[in-house]
């Protein structure tokens, strides 16, 4: 073999050899060209991930969080209908957004409904996400009430996971069949991972507003319930005192200052004896240490009557009504007041009354009894008149027995009048006389 001969076979060598490490730097050249395409499409995943997570993570409201989500997973995964389910007690508050961006629509059913025999009771019970290629093909579960499922091909359904409890679902539905695989599984994961916390969170911040609505509105109920009732017991005729377990006083009403004197300035913290004469002091303190040790008393729903005891030191009958109510701050103590001053007036006048109309009926009946022994002395004096002469001086005795018999008469007339059995004949009288 000539030298020529060998070069040309080296070269031809030398050339396939070439044409070998140029297919192979071509095809390292594609895949570098293909790793840089997935890096790209990494780092615009990463990107749109960051963004995501800064987006749900902008508001504490969950409707934001689920506009954020719809706007930004679409990005990543393809769906036509996406919903957030939590459980809560015994139910199931679903909330869906769609592809379109609408805004989202809540509806709470029952979770029995949902969760017996129904892929989202699987994913539930067992924590783990649930893959369906093509759901009109699965046959796996018979009570399927999601009500986009009527429409959706394939779906994706992942659980949302907060300390190892699952505190809801994630849905992912597509009216392609097979639209979900392994990768949009892995990328779905990814996301439910990070919603989960701030789902749990929004919902935490719903109770929280709630409870602070619902808060305030028992503050401003209560506010207006206090207002009402002080409204109630300022404008009451009646002293309305409230004293705390140790006896001192703690509310005290214009009713009270007119009835004792004192503003409640003056008697706010002070004792409730300021207000008894001391004789009722040792059954007032036994009384309140059996409140307190019991809940009850024997004065205690009754209404006793005792004598009050005034600024100026005056004594005023008083008719009281005792409560008790207990809270976690102690026992209390409320006593309604009446000033009986007026009623024992009247009482006494009245006793008087019926006294002196006792005494008029006794009057009455002896003078009229009386009255007929005089009518027999007159007539009899009388009739003895007419036996003697005029001059004959046994006329001046009996005109002494007429006198005083008419004198006694009189007097008579003026005990009818008095007992009111006879009415008052009225005369003239000449004042010049």
């Amino acid at each position: 073999m000539t030298d020529e001969t060998k070069t040309k076979k080296q070269l031809l060598h030398e050339m396939a050899a070439l044409r070998q490490r140029m297919a192979k730097l071509e095809t390292l050249e594609t895949e570098r060209q293909q790793t840089e395409v997935r890096l790209e499409q990494v780092a615009d995943r990463l990107s749109i991930l960051h963004e995501l997570s800064r987006a749900i993570t902008s508001s504490l409201r969950l409707t934001d969080i689920y506009r954020a989500l719809a706007r930004h997973a679409i990005r990543l995964l393809p769906y036509h209908h996406t919903a957030i389910t939590l459980l809560e007690d015994a139910m199931m508050h679903i909330t869906y957004v769609s592809r379109e961006g609408e805004d989202p629509t809540t509806l709470s059913v029952e979770a029995s409904l949902l969760l017996q025999n129904s892929a989202v009771g699987w994913v539930i019970e067992r924590g783990q996400p649930l893959l369906r290629h093509n759901v009109a093909a699965n046959g796996t579960f018979t009570e399927d009430k999601l009500p986009v499922a009527r429409e959706i091909r394939s779906d994706l359904i992942l659980p949302l996971r907060v300390k190892g409890q699952v505190i809801g679902i994630w849905y992912l539905g597509s009216r392609e069949v097979g639209a979900y695989g392994p990768d949009e599984l892995e990328m779905a994961q990814v996301i439910a991972d990070l919603l989960a916390p701030v789902v749990e969170n929004g919902r935490l911040y719903k109770q929280a507003r709630q409870e602070i609505v619902e808060r305030k509105r028992a503050e401003e109920a209560l506010r207006a319930s206090e207002m009402k009732f002080r409204s109630i017991v300022q404008s009451a005729t009646d002293a309305v005192i409230l004293i705390d377990s140790h006896g001192y006083i703690i509310s005290w009403n214009k009713g009270a200052q007119l009835i004792f004197g004192y503003t409640e300035e003056e008697v706010t913290n002070q004792p409730f004896t300021l207000l008894l004469t001391k004789q009722y002091w040792e059954a007032y303190q036994s009384s309140l240490a059996c409140a307190n040790a019991t809940g009850h008393s024997p004065l205690i729903g009754k209404v006793i009557e005792l004598a009050g005891l005034r600024k100026d030191g005056q004594e005023v009958p008083l008719e009281v009504s005792l409560a008790t109510w207990q809270t976690e701050e102690g026992v209390f103590h409320s006593g309604i007041v009446r000033d009986v001053s007026a009623r024992k007036q009247l009482e006494k006048q009245l006793y008087q009354s019926q006294k002196m109309e006792s005494l008029g009926r006794l009057t009455g009946g002896i003078a009229h009894d009386f009255n007929n022994l005089l009518t027999v002395i007159i007539g009899f004096t009388e009739l003895i008149r007419l036996q003697y002469a005029s001059d004959d001086p046994i006329q001046e005795l009996v005109d002494k027995v007429l006198g005083s018999s008419q004198h006694a008469a009189d007097l008579v007339r003026q005990l009818l009048a008095f007992s009111r059995k006879q009415i008052i004949e009225p005369k003239v009288l000449d004042l010049n006389v």
